[in-house]
């Protein structure tokens, strides 16, 4: 349970359901932000990864059994590895998905237990094994080291009374002076709809700082490389967009009549 005063004098109770990812205030259900998001936007992408993981599988399943440049005849792939391969297709994108969840699980726990220390709570984390999320949070070193940061808050519970959603903002922070909020991204890119999920978080976080925030940050840090992407932009300014996903999500709730 969460206590959230505002600016303006007003406070409020939250609840969040962390199995159902849901969030209650002041005994209403609000929906949460990346939902709202996560709704409006077609999966398209999704289904191209998808099917691309499970080519990738049958392409690394099957070369053992393909034939050397210029060797002749036939070759046999038993039913067994057949079946194998059929399974691992099915299911490799619910694997690749998987493991990209646990590295960027443990990428944001470090994050957030670092951030802790540095505001005084807690002690220093441990690094993890685990060499994708060693690789993404020695990208996020390197941005702190190339930016002025004050940590305001990290993992925050928030909600906007005003439009009636709630959510978990990364952190918010003072990034080289500025009033900022702050998304961390593991992801293969910055997808545009994480501009949205900012703008939400920038709108409540102003509600209730009664200061409007200056810059949404999406710090992209890479599995691979080691290395951060960034993108800053006015938040603010897109809040009708989210907005609009907001009725986008109540309208498909609703069954449309049937005219006699």
């Amino acid at each position: 349970m969460t206590n959230i005063s505002f600016a303006n004098g007003e406070d409020c109770t939250l609840l969040y359901d962390d199995e159902k990812h849901s969030y209650t205030v002041d005994g209403t259900k609000f929906p949460s932000v990346t939902r709202v998001v996560d709704g409006a936007f077609p999966k398209q992408g999704l289904i191209d990864w998808a099917v691309k993981s499970g080519a990738d599988f049958f392409q690394s399943s099957v070369e053992q059994y393909l034939l050397s440049p210029g060797e002749v005849g036939m070759y046999m792939v038993p039913q067994r590895v057949i079946k194998h391969i059929y399974d691992g297709i099915r299911a490799a994108h619910r694997t690749i998905s998987t493991e990209a969840i646990d590295t960027g699980s443990l990428v944001h726990r470090w994050i957030e237990e670092a951030i802790r220390w540095k505001m005084g709570d807690g002690e220093a984390p441990e690094l993890p094994e685990d060499e994708a999320a060693l690789n993404c949070i020695e990208a996020f070193r390197e941005w702190t080291k190339d930016n002025e940061v004050k940590w305001l808050s990290i993992e925050q519970k928030v909600c906007s009374l005003k439009h009636g959603y709630a959510g978990t903002v990364d952190a918010v922070a003072e990034v080289n002076g500025e009033f900022t909020v702050i998304d961390f991204k593991t992801s293969a890119k910055i997808y545009k709809q994480y501009h949205l999920q900012v703008a939400a978080y920038a709108q409540a976080i102003t509600e209730m700082y009664g200061r409007d925030v200056e810059k949404g940050l999406i710090l992209r840090l890479d599995k691979g490389s080691g290395e951060y992407q960034t993108k800053t932009f006015e938040p603010l300014e897109h809040v009708h967009i989210f907005l609009a996903c907001m009725q986008l999500r109540e309208w498909s709730s609703k069954r449309i009549k049937n005219l006699k």
